[in-house]
C-alpha cells in the first residue's frame, strides 16, 4: 500500500506490507532572529527546524537545507546543532538544491521531535558594483514586498528546509522562511557658503541617510567639522525631518563629533 498527503508541511507515508502502517512527520522552519555585529552591515542569521513524528511508528528521515537569499548578500559562515546529535559546519557556497544534507537516514521515534538550529554570518553590500558579490546592488524583498509566505529564491533572507523519508531523493514535504535586512546609506554635501559681514558667512551642509534595504535599521549620526584653524565658528545649530534638531557647541567636539 501506498498513501500519501500533503498538509503544512506535514508527509504521511505508508510503510510496505502485509498491512498498512502510516507515519506521519511533521517539518517547520522559521526564523528565529537578526542580530547586528560589530561590523558594518554583518549580521548573525539564526533559523531553526523542528521535525515531529507525530504518528505511533519510528521513522528514519534525510534533512536538508538551502539558503536562497538575495544576491547581494554573502554567506560568510554556516553551522548547525541538532538535539538529533548531528552538527558542524556548513561547506561554502552552498550545493544546488536541496541543499545541505543535515541528517542521513536518521531515526526519529514515534511522538518524538527533532530540533536543528543553522547559523549563519552573513553581509549584505548593495554598492559595490557587484565587485564583492554577485549581486545588482538592487535589494529584493521577500515576496516582492508581499512578504515571508509569498517569498522565492532570490529575495531578502529566503531559506528552504525539506524532507526526504524514502531515499529517492526528491522532497517528500517542504517548510520555508524569509526575512530582512536593512541598509543604510549616508551621503554629505556642500549646500552654501553666505557672505553675511566682512570675513564672516553662513556655511551648509546637506547630510542624507537613506535605508535602501528591506528593514528598518536603526543608526547614529555624528558630524565633525575640521576647519582650517584661521576659521572660528561663531555659532552652530543643525535641523532634520526626523525630527530632531538644536543648537551644537561652538568648540570642536573630539572624534566622531556632534551627535546629531
Amino acid at each position: 500500500y501506498y498513501l500519501e498527503y500533503y498538509n503544512i508541511g506535514e508527509v504521511c507515508k505508508s510503510l510496505s506490507g502485509e498491512f498498512m502502517v502510516v507515519s506521519c512527520i511533521a517539518l517547520e522552519k522559521s526564523l528565529t532572529s537578526v542580530v547586528p555585529t560589530s561590523n558594518p552591515n554583518e549580521y548573525t542569521v539564526t533559523y531553526e527546524i523542528v521535525v515531529t513524528n507525530e504518528s505511533d511508528f519510528d521513522t528514519e528521515y534525510d534533512l536538508y537545507d538551502a539558503p536562497g537569499f538575495d544576491t547581494d548578500i554573502t554567506i560568510l559562515t554556516s553551522s548547525y546543532t541538532s538535539d538529533a546529535g548531528n552538527n558542524g559546519g556548513l561547506t561554502l557556497p552552498a550545493p544546488a538544491a536541496p541543499g545541505w544534507l543535515l541528517a542521513d537516514d536518521t531515526m526519529v521515534l514515534a511522538g518524538d521531535a527533532h530540533t536543528y538550529i543553522i547559523t549563519y554570518l552573513v553581509v549584505i553590500d548593495l554598492e559595490d558594483g557587484g565587485a564583492a558579490d554577485s549581486g545588482d546592488d538592487t535589494y529584493t524583498q521577500c515576496g516582492q514586498g508581499s512578504g515571508p509566505a509569498n517569498a522565492g529564491p532570490g529575495e531578502g533572507l529566503y531559506n528552504i528546509a525539506s524532507l526526504d523519508l524514502d531515499d529517492d531523493g526528491e522532497p517528500d514535504a517542504e517548510d520555508s522562511d524569509c526575512g530582512e535586512l536593512p541598509y543604510l546609506t549616508l551621503e554629505k554635501e556642500h549646500l552654501s557658503t553666505v557672505s553675511t559681514g566682512v570675513n564672516c558667512y553662513d556655511v551648509s551642509y546637506y547630510i542624507l541617510v537613506e535605508n535602501i534595504g528591506g528593514a528598518e535599521g536603526e543608526y547614529d549620526l555624528f558630524d565633525f567639522p575640521q576647519p582650517d584653524d584661521d576659521i572660528v565658528f561663531n555659532s552652530a545649530s543643525y535641523s532634520s525631518d526626523v525630527p530632531s534638531s538644536g543648537t551644537l557647541p561652538t568648540t570642536i567636539p573630539a572624534s566622531p563629533g556632534w551627535v546629531l
